[in-house]
């Protein structure tokens, strides 16, 4: 699942996660231990590669179509379809790591899909992230990559390749199971959802994989939704959605209604009704929120020292990146502010820029204002709501 540590996962959580079948892999490099699904499966179907990755890891390269990760998980999901119990409804999660760092595990027959003539190059305004927040500064020199000069411009141009290759591969396993859902006569009543968990800079302001920074190549995320049943044609909405909308989405399709929503999540927005309904969508919501708490590694591989903690708040226009100071010192507040109208690749920091100070300002109020509304909805009031009966009240009296 990879919401927490791997000791964590296997002893605290609940062994299936709360799911009736679970074929759980971290990772798709260290096959060994009886966790590792995808090792279990290698070992029984194709014990010669199974022997290689083990004893290569990451260092194994392009690793052929049948064998990968990514079919694994295809096959297991079209598995699950066709075995379901078909009296009743199901909920079904396909998880892949590709496309992910080492760039360099796709399959060798799907370089020729990757069209070069449109394979964009690095987004770069020199000087950028050398100059900026120091938690950006210290991405640049020492990711847990390690810093990107360490790598020439073939090898960055070598990881895209790797990048959109590993695209390909996704697309087809996953059209594979779009194409098991339709023979099984779910294609109408099914909602598919496709999303990630974040980008990947690979070179991109000078900088490398994910990390303490908010650009939309990190922190923009593919979302398709398909439900022919309440969806007509293909539509393109560009509102501002989050991740844990998905939550509120797939409950609220199964029966919850909006009551029961915000009860059990009350920032988990249903994007079939944004769809639908796109004016009641945004009295809801007009904004997206990031949040890094020094969840990364650097190029020692431990974690940042000290932490780098920082949040992102979008607007329909503008995006704010504060970095905190959660060292007692008095330093000052540090950030970036892009004006993603008008500077869609982000490359004027307009944080000093005197012109910008009552944006800059009044989205800082707005991240406070969310930062106390979350308080109060997840954590409610000091010490409860509870009162004593009238009779014990103790009322204050000047006289």
């Amino acid at each position: 699942m990879h919401v927490s540590g791997r000791s964590h996962e296997r002893e605290v959580r609940h062994p299936k996660t709360g799911f009736d079948v679970f074929e759980s892999a971290m990772t798709p490099f260290n096959v060994t231990g009886k966790f590792n699904s995808y090792g279990t499966w290698l070992r029984k179907n194709h014990p010669e590669f199974y022997n290689q990755l083990k004893e290569q890891g990451r260092k194994v390269g392009n690793i052929p179509e049948e064998v990968h990760f990514t079919r694994w998980a295809a096959e297991g999901t079209i598995d699950f379809l066709k075995n379901r119990n078909k009296d009743k409804p199901f909920f079904c999660y396909m998880s892949v790591v590709d496309p992910h760092d080492p760039y360099s595990d796709y399959p060798s027959s799907m370089f020729e899909q990757v069209d070069q003539s449109k394979l964009p190059p690095p987004i770069i305004h020199e000087g950028q992230t050398t100059s900026g927040p120091e938690g950006i500064q210290r991405e640049h020199y020492h990711s847990y990559l390690g810093g990107i000069s360490n790598y020439t411009q073939d090898e960055i141009h070598q990881m895209r390749e790797g990048y959109y290759a590993s695209i390909a591969f996704i697309d087809r396993e996953v059209g594979r199971v779009l194409e098991v859902l339709e023979k099984e006569g779910l294609k109408e009543d099914t909602l598919v959802i496709f999303g990630s968990d974040h980008g990947d800079m690979i070179g991109d302001h000078e900088l490398l994989a994910k990390g303490a920074f908010f650009y939309d190549a990190c922190s923009k995320v593919p979302l398709i939704i398909r439900y022919p049943k309440k969806i007509g044609g293909g539509k393109r909405i560009k509102d501002l959605v989050q991740l844990h909308d998905i939550a509120g989405t797939i409950l609220t399709q199964a029966g919850f209604g909006q009551v029961e929503l915000d009860d059990l999540m009350p920032d988990s927005m249903d994007l079939i009704s944004l769809i639908q309904d796109k004016a009641a969508y945004r009295k809801r919501r007009d904004h997206a929120v990031c949040m890094y708490r020094t969840s990364g590694i650097d190029d020692s591989k431990l974690y940042w020292d000290p932490p780098i903690n920082a949040t992102m708040f979008r607007d329909e226009r503008y995006k704010l990146n504060v970095y905190h100071n959660l060292l007692g010192d008095n330093k000052e507040l540090d950030g970036e502010l892009y004006d993603m109208e008008n500077d869609p690749t982000e490359s004027n920091n307009l944080w000093n820029d005197l012109r910008f100070s009552d944006v800059k300002f009044r989205l800082i109020g707005r991240l406070m204002d969310w930062f106390v509304c979350n308080d109060v909805l997840y954590n409610g009031a000091r010490g409860g709501d509870s009162f004593p009966p009238k009779t014990q009240w103790s009322l204050n009296n000047p006289l």
